[in-house]
């Protein structure tokens, strides 16, 4: 098949977008961790050059088709792992309800971590107790797929045992140590590029987009139990919210689609 020419066309579809097209189109009929046809390959069949090629892979890349590797070429990628957002759950117990094992792996605890002043006043309240930092890598079958970092009251620590958060989440297991409820979450989700902490634990490279969801969990004084960040492989999870019932009994149906 031949790519044809848009130039002279208005409005017309860049070739290498027309190709990333096809290309996902022959991605998706692939079997996981199979080869791709090589860049060469994929040239003279369509008939472009090998940089409308190369741009056209990197957009199937960033969707998490393919993946390139370096003396390999580049492979078929599996399907995406889902992140149920709601109803809410522990990032546990939804893969474990999808039939994954979701490994966790500790990168690190500072008992004494700096937090900003005002996140330490927040955790710690007027007291002069420290706050500690927990950071976290969970995968499934070796492949990492999120980080994570929790920030909560130092003394917390001798309260709770650590090795429960491989089947519980960090969140359960501090309000058990605290013995108090958490009354209110507030979480804020957004897509930036990861720095070069994170890109080493998630095995990607630095620059590479990936979801943060900043997090507080707040407890009825007014002072937060924990807060942190979960930076999550966008080319290796996609999120879904799932409610039952309309979304729309307030009224507002006809303000979300005119």
């Amino acid at each position: 098949m031949r790519m044809k020419s848009s130039e002279g066309t208005a409005r017309a579809q860049p070739i290498y977008l027309a190709l990333a097209g096809e290309l996902e189109a022959s991605a998706r009929a692939l079997s996981p961790n199979v080869l791709f046809p090589t860049e060469d390959q994929l040239a003279q069949r369509y008939g472009v050059s090998r940089p409308t090629v190369r741009r056209a892979l990197s957009l199937i890349e960033a969707k998490g088709l393919v993946r390139r590797e370096q003396g390999r070429g580049t492979i078929v990628c599996p399907p995406k792992f889902e992140r149920r957002l709601v109803p809410p759950r522990s990032i546990i117990k939804d893969f474990r309800d999808q039939g994954y094992h979701l490994d966790t792996r500790t990168v690190s605890l500072d008992e004494n971590f700096q937090a900003d002043p005002s996140l330490h006043r927040q955790l710690a309240g007027k007291g002069k107790g420290g706050v500690a930092c927990l950071r976290i890598v969970r995968s499934v079958a070796d492949e990492a797929l999120v980080y994570e970092t929790h920030i909560f009251q130092s003394g917390l620590l001798r309260k709770i045992d650590l090795a429960r958060i491989e089947s519980e989440s960090l969140s359960k297991l501090l309000v058990e140590g605290s013995g108090l409820e958490i009354v209110n979450s507030r979480t804020i989700a957004e897509i930036e590029p990861c720095n070069a902490e994170v890109a080493f634990h998630l095995s990607v490279a630095v620059g590479t987009q990936v979801v943060i969801q900043r997090f507080q969990d707040q407890l009825a004084s007014g002072r937060l139990l924990q807060a942190g960040e979960m930076h999550y492989r966008t080319d290796r999870i996609r999120f879904s919210i799932v409610q039952n019932g309309s979304p729309y009994a307030d009224g507002e149906a006809d303000l979300l689609f005119p």
